[in-house]
């Protein structure tokens, strides 16, 4: 995971990995960086909705099927 900030204090983008695929450790380490950076920016990831979903649910609410609804 490659990380590099976009500002000193706001933001960062993060690459050299795959959302679908990422293990405790990594969704961890995103994690802190977005208490670190309040702003993640993935570029070249192409998720599906399902996999937008599971990404999320690592952050927030495991309850979900009102945006699934908002995305069908």
């Amino acid at each position: 995971m490659k990380v590099e900030p976009l500002d000193r204090s706001f933001g960062a983008k993060v690459s050299e990995l795959s959302l679908p695929d990422l293990n405790q450790d990594e969704v961890q380490d995103i994690y802190k960086l977005w208490l670190q950076y309040a702003l993640l920016i993935f570029p070249q990831q192409n998720l599906t909705n399902s996999q937008q979903i599971e990404f999320a649910k690592n952050f927030g609410a495991k309850d979900l099927k009102d945006l699934k609804s908002l995305i069908s």
